[in-house]
């Protein structure tokens, strides 16, 4: 697979800035070494390219594949996403399908971030994980064990929160998304109430009142505010 430049994912970056201590890894510098460097940041945001590898061979549609109808999109309704869902024997394979594009993805494997890598990260202590990119919420499901995929990986490493998304997010409509997400963050409003406040302002803006733009995203693990002192600016060294 080959991925495409995000301008809306920079600028994402440089919207969210102010919600940081540190300078945002954009570019060259956004690779998998930085990422897996990571010891417990209180927040992750991720806006890249997201995916699941579905078993393309058996020529079904992707579950889940948002088609272009006219002026307007649809969603494969519950029925048919089931009947197409991956049957692997082994579940835990979708931990390899599911991942995340960085630095170098178009040149080779040092460029991707599979789901099962990302579950041996060091996130302990991390209270809220974003993936903003398509497709970061779906994997491999069974009955009664949850999803195999990069929201599993998140759970894993050891965040409390996470955000995710269940089909190909739109560019400009994310970015707008996760300034007011965070937001509503910086005003105590809890995680999962501070996505639907933002989802709810999208719904309202003409551009975006179609699902297909502000729905995608969800949250799920701690719902609660985040802890006020994240937010603090960062002390100055002695």
């Amino acid at each position: 697979m080959s991925f495409r430049a995000l301008p809306d994912a920079r600028a994402e970056a440089m919207d969210l800035q102010t919600f940081f201590p540190s300078a945002p890894m954009t570019g060259e510098e956004a690779t998998k070494t930085a990422l897996a460097a990571l010891t417990g940041p209180a927040i992750l945001h991720i806006a890249t390219h997201g995916f699941y590898a579905r078993d393309l061979a058996s020529g079904r549609p992707a579950p889940g594949v948002l088609r272009d109808v006219a002026r307007g999109f649809y969603i494969e309704d519950g029925a048919s996403l089931q009947a197409q869902a991956d049957r692997s024997d082994d579940l835990a394979d979708g931990l390899d399908r599911a991942g995340l594009a960085l630095s170098g993805a178009n040149q080779g494997a040092l460029g991707i971030v599979t789901a099962r890598e990302i579950a041996g990260f060091d996130w302990w202590g991390t209270q809220l994980v974003v993936l903003a990119a398509c497709d970061t919420g779906v994997g491999a499901a069974s009955s009664g064990d949850g999803v195999y995929g990069l929201r599993r990986a998140v759970v894993l490493a050891g965040a409390a929160s996470q955000v995710v998304s269940l089909w190909a997010a739109d560019d400009t409509a994310t970015r707008a998304l996760m300034r007011a997400f965070y937001s509503n963050l910086t005003h105590g409003i809890g995680r999962a109430e501070a996505l639907r406040r933002a989802k709810g302002a999208l719904l309202h803006q003409p551009q975006y009142e179609h699902p297909y733009y502000w729905a995608p995203f969800i949250e799920s693990g701690d719902w609660r505010p985040l802890d006020k002192g994240i937010w603090a600016p960062p002390k100055p060294a002695p």
